[in-house]
């Protein structure tokens, strides 16, 4: 298992530094996957994509998809967790996701209670 730890926006994998370009909320190591959920400003381009997953040795393996539309804005992810359904992340609107921890991919997982 490889040491992980964050300041700010800058992510540290054992001896690499990855810099993303918000604030890290939290990391998760998925699977040999590191997962990193990001701060974005209100109304930022990227606000719904502000989850990626780097390797151990910090390279960039995916963005997560945006949630599904027809939602009212912002979709921001605020919340990660690996559960024994997968990785979970929660968004602004109360709604839970399955990423699929290989690809970023999104699956709706159900709503939950604000």
């Amino acid at each position: 298992m490889v040491d992980v730890s964050y300041t700010e926006n800058n992510l540290q994998i054992g001896d690499n530094t990855v810099q993303v370009p918000y604030n890290i909320l939290s990391v998760l190591i998925v699977e040999d996957v590191i997962v990193v959920l990001q701060n974005p400003p209100t109304n930022a381009d990227d606000e719904e994509r502000n989850i990626v997953a780097f390797n151990k040795n910090g390279n960039k393996l995916w963005t997560v998809e945006s949630p599904s539309s027809g939602y009212r804005s912002p979709k921001t992810y605020t919340h990660i967790q690996h559960t024994d359904d997968g990785l979970i992340a929660n968004n602004w609107n109360g709604y839970k996701y399955i990423v699929d921890v290989d690809s970023g991919d999104t699956t709706k997982y159900k709503k939950f209670m604000k």
